[in-house]
């Protein structure tokens, strides 16, 4: 069985090729990446149960809120460049390379954080009310 964090093979490979539809789709992937494990954290430690319906993307932020604020932004973030990525067809395609970038980057981000609050509940560690790893540098919106 694939998690979400095997996407990021296929998210680095498709990076690596030329052509803007290589770089669009390898965030559409970075995003699913993140939100597969953010959807499979929630179900494991925090007992929300999938709906695997499309409001789940809105959801789950909101989920992970209550748990860690910067964690949701980001989250939101990376859909942001997933649905530019997706449907805003006139996005340059240098605004493009450097969303894949940025969406490889906050989804391994992600991935590790959740690792982390992962292995924190696994051995009943408290949040101390820190941020997430690297998170002094913030979202920035896709020009």
């Amino acid at each position: 069985m694939i998690r979400g964090r095997d996407f990021l093979t296929v998210v680095d490979h498709l990076r690596a090729k030329d052509g803007e539809i290589y770089k669009r789709t390898s965030i559409s992937r970075a995003y699913y990446a993140a939100f597969l494990e953010a959807r499979a954290f929630s179900n494991d430690y925090l007992g929300h149960a999938q709906t695997r319906s499309a409001n789940e993307h809105q959801r789950l932020p909101t989920i992970l809120h209550e748990l860690d604020p910067g964690l949701a932004t980001n989250m939101k973030f990376l859909r942001r460049l997933r649905n530019s990525a997706d449907y805003d067809v006139d996005l340059s395609s240098d605004t493009i390379a450097r969303s894949a970038v940025d969406a490889e980057d906050f989804a391994t981000r992600i991935i590790a954080w959740l690792d982390e609050l992962a292995a924190e509940r696994a051995a009943n560690v408290p949040r101390t009310g820190r941020d997430a790893p690297d998170s002094d540098s913030s979202p920035a919106t896709p020009s």
